[in-house]
């Protein structure tokens, strides 16, 4: 509630939509055809974006967990990026890409990246040395 408005627990269309208007509004975006092609961008983002981190994170996952040496160079990097919290990487995006579509693949990615890595990673470390040869 917004100080000053009404009584405590009423909603004002000001700080908040009232679930009628989110709905009618929902209900016109189909009416209109317009929410098939919104589905669709969303859709491709989440496809393109998994895609670049889900194939960054199996590559570095994979150098990481097979070699000795990349994994002492290269892992205390990769631990400080995933120490960033991942709404902080959306202001940082937007400052370096700008709000298009290139920032919005790439957050899409950072979320997809750290776990396809870790798992790779962590799988390979685990494995034992004979099989990997």
């Amino acid at each position: 509630m917004v100080a000053g408005h009404g009584r405590p627990g009423d909603l004002h269309p000001h700080s908040a939509a009232l679930p009628v208007a989110v709905v009618e509004a929902g209900q016109a975006l189909l009416e209109s055809g317009a929410l098939a092609g919104h589905i669709g961008i969303s859709v491709q983002r989440v496809l393109v974006g998994f895609a670049l981190g889900a194939g960054a994170g199996l590559v570095l996952g994979s150098l990481l967990g097979l070699s000795r040496a990349a994994d002492a160079l290269l892992h205390p990097t990769v631990g400080a990026f995933r120490a960033v919290p991942s709404l902080a990487w959306v202001p940082l995006i937007l400052l370096w890409i700008g709000i298009g579509e290139d920032g919005k693949y790439l957050l899409i990615a950072i979320g997809a990246f750290f776990p396809v890595f870790t798992s790779v990673h962590s799988a390979l470390r685990h494995v034992d040395a004979q099989l990997v040869e």
